[in-house]
């Protein structure tokens, strides 16, 4: 049994499983999350984005970091060093009293990509 937990791990490490760190920085957000699952026709981009929150790439940091919420008042969208604090990643891990979880369509985000986003918000956010 112990050899096959043990080669699960180093087959999972040899795959190069996503590490949050690794993947905490703007820049790789946007090309893996935001782009892909938020920045959509009807949700978070065009001239009307939902929330007013526009996640195309160029527009999330200004958009995100420091901003207040439209939904959550008084609370900001990223508060850089407190996920927890962030309506961004209340909205992601699904523990905002206001915010629905996000994505609102299709499946919830991967603890991996969850993961991510609170190391890019902890460290600072960024915009790197």
């Amino acid at each position: 049994m112990k050899r096959v937990v043990l080669a699960a791990s180093l087959a999972t490490v040899s795959l190069g499983c996503p590490d949050p760190q690794a993947r905490g920085k703007l820049s790789i957000l946007q090309q893996e999350i935001f782009t892909p699952t938020c920045a959509l026709s009807g949700c978070h981009s065009g001239a009307v984005p939902q929330a007013d929150l526009d996640l195309t790439d160029g527009n999330s940091y200004f958009s995100l970091v420091g901003v207040d919420s439209t939904r959550e008042i008084g609370k900001k969208r990223v508060v850089p060093g407190d996920p927890a604090a962030s309506v961004l990643f209340q909205a992601v891990q699904g523990t905002s009293a206001v915010v629905p979880r996000m994505p609102s369509e299709g499946n919830r985000l991967p603890t991996a990509d969850i993961e991510a986003i609170s190391w890019w918000i902890r460290e600072g956010a960024q915009d790197n």
